[in-house]
């Protein structure tokens, strides 16, 4: 869920036919209205709103990132997906105007890529970076990138992300083997 100014983002789990991205109007808290929604075909794992856009990360298969135009809160559209390189579930997602930071399960491919996103409907890859577990949750500071991992040896990876080309490891912290 993401909450701005008087809208509710919402994801859910693939549900046979409804609507996994749903928009509220919770303006009055107590009784919160449903304006838009759309089907998405795929658990809906994480959403980044930022401007006009919606960033979705999800469990569909050729589609771990999903765009949708949130510009007609009562009409959202598809805007464009994008198709990780390994194949996983999207699990995580960070964004700003022109660049989105995905986050995958475990697999064959990089769990965690940097992707430029100025054209939603052509999201192309800019970097990537080999995380060898799943990557839950990510936060980016400046030229930092913190992933929160399944790896029980280094739940929390801090990467240099000021080559987005290139990310590179500055560092991990084990937290005693508990799993985020």
């Amino acid at each position: 869920i993401v909450a701005t100014g008087t809208l509710a983002y919402v994801g859910t789990l693939e549900n046979g036919g409804a609507a996994e991205f749903r928009i509220y109007n919770i303006t009055n808290p107590a009784s919160p209205a449903l304006i838009g929604s759309l089907e998405i075909n795929a658990d809906v794992n994480d959403i980044a709103v930022v401007e006009n856009f919606a960033y979705l990360a999800t469990s569909g298969a050729s589609a771990e990132l999903q765009v949708v135009n949130i510009s007609n809160s009562a009409l959202p559209t598809s805007a464009g997906t994008y198709d990780s390189s390994g194949g996983e579930d999207g699990l995580s997602v960070f964004a700003t105007s022109t660049t989105v930071f995905l986050g995958t399960a475990g697999g064959t491919g990089a769990e965690f890529e940097i992707l430029n996103a100025s054209n939603p409907s052509a999201i192309t890859s800019i970097g990537s970076f080999e995380e060898g577990d799943n990557v839950n949750d990510i936060a980016i500071v400046g030229a930092t990138a913190y992933l929160a991992t399944n790896d029980n040896a280094a739940e929390l990876r801090i990467l240099n992300i000021a080559n987005y080309a290139s990310p590179s490891s500055a560092g991990t912290f084990n937290d005693g083997g508990n799993e985020n």
